[in-house]
């Protein structure tokens, strides 16, 4: 790679996972408790997944960097040590990140004030390098929106207010043949939370379609009678091409457009880093009713003043870029990567855990990244980009790719100590109570089903069959009901093999001692191993 072709930006952001456990038998780990990396596990089942992706700036290149299993949401600390960890890997390639981009969640609003980012500085030093600090233009453009529907905003030019977008679906509503915006639907007025999700729907609300529509409504005398509605249209009309506009300055992906406004931005021209001066001022001037504070302003003002610090620090350390397009510092491909998570084995919106590791390997693994999509539920546009092909390390067996402290939690012996070995085992023939557990049954139907899967369906030994199997009779024991029941064909079924009243004993201790092991143990690295040697030691 060239040194401006090594100009990169860290994306990270979660999403949903299905709340569930299951045992990898090939990595001997249960997949599902909450992992944060490096040997950092715990007992809290995760239901989100957050990822770190890096991607270039001047080129077009991207690569899924790291995911971790949480609960609830990372913290905001845990976001900044796993952040810091990124970026050293990062580096440590050769790379040099020169951005971190994410949304405006409120975890990601901690971050930046851990990192005392403010509009005024939208940076943070990291080994004497500059990292500046975006939020997803995308995501800021749908709260513009949101805000605008629920709120009245004052301006500069006067009242903004949705009212007035409402009263020009009415009216366009009413043209069954010829509308004066189309693309207006029910969708954009009135979203529900899924459709608010969608960023064509925020920018085609806040569009020069619907500015125009707003000012030939009012000229024409369209909007109705009410005053205050009549009032807000004009502010309403240039709030709405005022975003239309800050959007498309930001979201330059190519370097010629038709429209002048999508250019990127050039070493030595003015015109842009003017225009964009010109909405920090625009937007610093609006303001809520009853002094609401609204995020996505301020995020907008941040953002912009990052681009600008950006694009001036690559033009001073890089000769040989002239240009940036800023519809690069975005989010979009990693939301694209979620859309082809959620779509990988069909609809599955919300993956387990033990389905995302195999997914995301799959994904990078079969170049599927590189597959564009022309009919797809994302909620941004296509990227470009290409995965890169960089097999850092094969995950086929996890005791050969664990990390310092992951290997040191998986070969540390459990003290037996720590163990409280005078466990209670209830006596079989206990006084039967009304809603009694039936776990005792089927605590036997399984010692018996293990004796003939681990020993007598492989060998036929005598001494072992006498030693193991109870002599068939009547199954009148209370423990055996399960096994009775199950003894339905006419020829006893050679399966249901019912243990001796000694064997069921030692199953039934071991059974007690690995539940016991299991419920402090069940999120460490290779469990399997830990509690069979921890049974082993125990029964010698």
């Amino acid at each position: 790679m060239s040194p401006t072709e090594r100009f990169c930006e860290i994306l990270f952001d979660e999403i949903s996972i299905k709340k569930d456990l299951v045992y990898n038998k090939s990595r001997d780990i249960i997949d599902g408790f909450v992992d944060i990396g490096d040997g950092n596990r715990d007992l809290n089942v995760a239901d989100k997944c957050c990822f770190f992706m890096v991607k270039a700036i001047a080129a077009d290149w991207k690569y899924v960097l790291s995911y971790y299993m949480v609960k609830g949401g990372m913290s905001a600390s845990n976001l900044l040590e796993s952040l810091t960890e990124n970026i050293k890997t990062v580096e440590g390639l050769g790379l040099s990140v020169k951005a971190i981009v994410c949304d405006q969640g409120p975890t990601n609003v901690r971050l930046f004030k851990l990192l005392n980012v403010s509009a005024e500085n939208p940076f943070f030093i990291f080994n004497s390098n500059k990292i500046h600090c975006l939020y997803d233009y995308c995501h800021l453009i749908k709260s513009v929106r949101n805000n605008l529907l629920k709120h009245d905003l004052k301006t500069v030019d006067g009242i903004a207010s949705g009212k007035v977008i409402r009263q020009l679906y009415s009216v366009d509503k009413a043209n069954v043949n010829f509308k004066v915006c189309p693309k207006l639907t029910a969708s954009h007025i009135y979203p529900n939370n899924f459709e608010k999700m969608s960023v064509s729907r925020a920018t085609q609300l806040l569009s020069n379609s619907v500015a125009a529509g707003i000012d030939m409504a009012q000229k024409q005398g369209l909007l109705g009678s009410d005053e205050y509605t009549l009032k807000c249209a004009k502010p309403t009309q240039l709030f709405v091409k005022r975003m239309n506009d800050l959007f498309d300055e930001l979201d330059c992906k190519r370097l010629n457009n038709k429209n002048p406004l999508k250019g990127p931005i050039w070493r030595d021209s003015v015109d842009k880093l003017n225009r964009l001066k010109d909405h920090i001022k625009f937007i610093s001037s609006i303001k809520l009713p009853n002094n609401i504070n609204s995020l996505c302003f301020a995020g907008f003002i941040l953002t912009i003043n990052s681009m600008i610090n950006l694009s001036q620090d690559i033009f001073e350390n890089c000769k040989d870029l002239n240009f940036i397009l800023l519809g690069k510092l975005n989010q979009d491909a990693l939301e694209n990567f979620f859309y082809r998570i959620r779509a990988t084995q069909g609809i599955n919106t919300h993956p387990s855990g033990h389905e995302i590791q195999y997914i995301v390997a799959r994904l990078i693994s079969m170049k599927i990244l590189r597959r564009k999509f022309d009919k797809k539920g994302t909620n941004c546009e296509d990227d470009e980009d290409l995965n890169l092909d960089w097999n850092i390390a094969d995950e086929d067996s996890l005791k050969d790719n664990l990390g310092p402290s992951e290997q040191l939690a998986m070969d540390v012996d459990i003290p037996e100590e720590q163990f409280s070995w005078d466990i209670d085992i209830p006596e079989e023939h206990f006084a039967l109570a009304e809603g009694a557990s039936a776990e005792i049954q089927v605590q036997r139907y399984y010692a018996g089903y293990t004796i003939y899967q681990k020993l007598l369906s492989k060998s036929q030994c005598k001494t072992c069959i006498d030693a193991m199997v109870k002599t068939p009779g009547e199954l009148k024991d209370y423990s055996e009901a399960l096994i009775r029941a199950k003894n339905y064909k006419e020829c006893p079924d050679v399966r249901l093999i019912n243990p001796t009243e000694w064997v069921f004993e030692i199953l039934r201790m071991q059974m007690a001692w690995y539940k016991h092991l299991f419920q402090k143990y069940a999120h460490s690295v290779g469990i399997h191993e830990q509690i069979v040697n921890a049974l082993i030691k125990k029964n010698k």
